[in-house]
């Protein structure tokens, strides 16, 4: 399912996509644009809302104690957090969340929708939860990204779909389709899989789809 359809179908869902209360509600030291930030260091700049997915248009920046530096309207700043990126599908039943599978991804500060590889995990991560998570229990099936530990996303649907059999995933972008191709066609249990996804017209360099294994 769409994040547009979950906004659509599952109203008390729709209070966890906005990335700032997220936020707030975790605690984490952030802001919406306009609001100065409370010490000079790296921020990750979001939109407050993105239904289009792939992290589109996000990225980090240095900002100054007590200045907002020209954050756009409609965004906020978070602190960035450090560790792995980490992906986790959990699904209800009978009033209890369980975990059902987990992936780790690599991706590219300098556009950090732009993830290299996605590995599947053998056992799930034991990451705490807040005490509010049933109420994303009217969606039956989420998602929840989190990195060194910190939940920074929640999606009422499951995260990355893996090939059958597949365990590891690497995204073929627009501007290096011919270097990948030549390179994994050379290693023969590499099988490509079209799946374009430009996160509805927002990525200037889109994902034209991945290799698995």
């Amino acid at each position: 399912m769409d994040d547009y359809k979950v906004w659509q179908d599952v109203p008390a869902f729709r209070r966890l996509y906005n990335k700032l209360d997220l936020s707030l509600r975790l605690g984490y030291n952030c802001g919406p644009a306009g609001c100065p930030v409370t010490k000079t260091t790296d921020y990750v700049i979001r939109p407050v809302i993105n239904l289009s997915g792939m992290g589109a248009t996000a990225y980090i920046q240095r900002i100054e104690k007590n200045t907002d530096h020209d954050v756009p309207p409609g965004y906020f700043w978070c602190e960035k957090f450090r560790g792995n990126h980490i992906s986790i599908n959990y699904s209800w039943r009978k009033g209890q969340l369980y975990p059902v599978d987990a992936c780790q991804g690599w991706n590219n500060p300098e556009e950090l929708y732009r993830f290299s590889r996605w590995q599947k995990l053998d056992k799930v991560p034991e990451f705490e939860l807040p005490s509010w998570i049933h109420e994303t229990m009217d969606a039956h099936h989420i998602n929840i990204e989190f990195v060194g530990g910190h939940i920074i996303e929640i999606h009422g649907r499951h995260g990355l779909d893996f090939p059958k059999g597949a365990t590891e995933i690497i995204p073929v972008w627009k501007d290096t389709e011919m270097e990948q191709h030549m390179m994994y066609n050379e290693m023969k249990e590499w099988i490509f899989k079209a799946n374009f996804e430009d996160a509805d017209g927002t990525l200037a360099n889109p994902r034209l789809g991945f290799y698995y294994r």
